[in-house]
C-alpha cells in the first residue's frame, strides 16, 4: 500500500476533477472516518465484526448522480454468527459450485487422472478444483 497526506490526497481529486477519494481494506470502528477531517478522503470497511475477533462496525456508501461528493453513508454491526453455522454456509456454497460446474469437473479430472484409476492425489485434486472453479 501506499501512505500519502492530505496535500497529496487534495493534489490528486483537483487534477482528476474529482471531490471524493473512497478507500478501503483497513479497518475503522465505526465503519467509516474521515482520516484527513475533511470530505474529501473517506475509509470504508464494509467487514462488521471483522475476522469474527474485532467489535467493529461495517458501512456502505451510496453515492448518487449529482450528489457523489455527499454519499449516505450506512453503518451496521453484524449479527454473530457461530463458527459452526459459518462452516455449514461455506459447505453448502461448496457444493452449489461442484454441483453447477459437475460437467467441467468431471472432463477436468478424467484428463487428470493419466492411469485411468478413478483417483488422483490431493495435489492434483487441488489443482483441478483451482482450476476450474
Amino acid at each position: 500500500g501506499f501512505t500519502f497526506g492530505r496535500d497529496v490526497a487534495e493534489a490528486f481529486l483537483e487534477q482528476e476533477g474529482l471531490k471524493l477519494m473512497i478507500r478501503s481494506h483497513e479497518c475503522v470502528p465505526d465503519g467509516v472516518a474521515w482520516p484527513f477531517h475533511t470530505n474529501s478522503v473517506m475509509t470504508l470497511f464494509s467487514a462488521s465484526n471483522y475476522a469474527g475477533k474485532t467489535l467493529n462496525k461495517g458501512a456502505i456508501a451510496v453515492l448518487s448522480a449529482g450528489s457523489a461528493a455527499s454519499p449516505h453513508i450506512t453503518s451496521y454491526t453484524a449479527t454473530e454468527v457461530s463458527s459452526d453455522e459459518v462452516d455449514v454456509h461455506n459447505l453448502n456454497y461448496l457444493r452449489q459450485l461442484i454441483l453447477e460446474h459437475k460437467p467441467r469437473l468431471r472432463e477436468a479430472f478424467r484428463a487428470a487422472d493419466e492411469g485411468g484409476t478413478g483417483c488422483v492425489s490431493i495435489e492434483r485434486w487441488a489443482a483441478v478444483m483451482q482450476g476450474t472453479l
